[in-house]
């Protein structure tokens, strides 16, 4: 009994801080996310664009041992395969960013290298990750996350108009 009132705190704690987190954010928000199977995934500016972008999270899942890459301000910018971007429930925009999978991104800066075991799930908090206006840096305002084998990469992130 004990066990089970512990777990329903800690689920009703969960789901507040995350209602708390999205109310905060302002009505011209909008929240998109990607995923793909594939060895390397990009979120970048297209030239034109007129939103600016802040990172959330990247999760990232392996059925076999894997390494793990991000990569951000590629100067060899993404044209490799579209991927398809998916809008939240309450985001009826569509979205300034593009996502590109099996991405041929290259050239940035690199993070950490991370492994993760077969099975395993890696999340990242990217909540330090922007993207400005592409005025400022165009499509090389992008962030890659690669693996060393096909894995599944998801980015999650909002669009605010600026």
């Amino acid at each position: 009994m004990r066990l089970v009132l512990a777990l329903l705190m800690m689920v009703s704690v969960a789901l507040a801080q995350r209602v708390d987190r999205q109310s905060s954010e302002p009505y011209n928000a909008n929240r998109y996310s990607v995923s793909a199977s594939t060895t390397a995934l990009t979120v970048q500016q297209p030239a034109t664009a007129t939103n600016f972008v802040q990172f959330e999270t990247a999760t990232v899942y392996c059925s076999s041992g894997s390494t793990i890459t991000p990569m951000w301000n590629a100067t060899t910018v993404a044209t490799a395969t579209t991927a398809t971007i998916k809008r939240s429930p309450q985001t009826t925009t569509l979205p300034a960013a593009t996502a590109w999978s099996g991405s041929n991104a290259a050239s940035g800066t690199t993070g950490r290298v991370d492994n993760i075991p077969a099975g395993g799930t890696f999340v990242y908090d990217m909540s330090d990750f922007t993207m400005p206006r592409a005025s400022s840096g165009g499509t090389k305002n992008n962030l890659t996350i690669t693996t060393s084998n096909t894995c599944t990469i998801s980015f999650q992130w909002v669009e605010k108009e600026q």
